[in-house]
């Protein structure tokens, strides 16, 4: 009875969350036709787009993450906290912080570097666009950036949102560590996208090919 009544206390937060239906989605919210490794996808877009609401109230303009921080789908139909927290399991937390154009530029060509390898680096973005060309020399990948529609600036300074690990530098994105103005106190980003689902309900996933695979410029 003794260890019968500890297991039931452990696993109680866990049934809390299987219970807790923080959302719905229209349909599955998946990687979409190419893969979250290779260009924008619908999973990556829902976690990128509740970063930047969630960094909103300190200015964000733009969300990067790793695709390789995202680890399974949302079915169709209700969610749940504890669907969110298996697609989202790594406990990241928003960092937010300023980084001219030119580092965002070098932020972005590190996202893409990898491409061919199917590597976990690559980008998911809010609030931006962008093309790459994944056979030009690495650092001269990415072209046609456009920051909320604009294009960007390389000397001006944009606030940035990214997850915790990528801050201290993970998959590469060294530049991070140099960021200017940083907040790193920021909520857990399974509650953003869990809040984020249930303000826009039923969500109906979609992608707008935000990144752009070109073959020649």
């Amino acid at each position: 009875p003794f260890i019968a009544s500890r297991v039931d206390r452990a696993s109680k937060p866990l049934n809390e969350m299987r219970r807790n239906v923080v959302g719905e989605a229209e349909r599955r919210i998946d990687e979409g036709p190419f893969g979250c490794r290779r260009s924008d996808c619908p999973l990556g877009i829902l976690v990128a787009e509740a970063m930047l609401v969630g960094g909103a109230p300190l200015g964000a303009e733009v969300a990067i993450l790793n695709s390789g921080s995202i680890k399974t789908v949302l079915t169709a139909g209700p969610i749940t906290m504890a669907d969110v927290r298996t697609a989202l399991p790594f406990n990241n937390t928003l960092s937010t912080f300023k980084l001219s154009g030119q580092e965002l530029k070098e932020v972005l060509e590190n996202g893409v570097s990898e491409v061919l390898n199917g590597s976990g680096r690559f980008p998911q973005i809010a609030g931006m666009r962008f093309s790459y060309l994944p056979f030009n020399p690495l650092g001269e990948q990415v072209a046609n950036i456009k920051i909320q529609g604009e294009p960007l600036d390389p000397d001006r300074d944009y606030t940035i949102v990214t997850n915790s690990y990528l801050r201290r530098g993970g998959d590469g994105y060294r530049t991070f560590l140099e960021a200017r103005e940083a907040y790193d106190l920021g909520p857990d980003i399974a509650d953003l996208v869990a809040g984020y689902l249930g303000a826009n309900r039923p969500y109906m996933p979609f992608r707008d090919d935000r990144i752009e695979l070109l073959y020649e410029q």
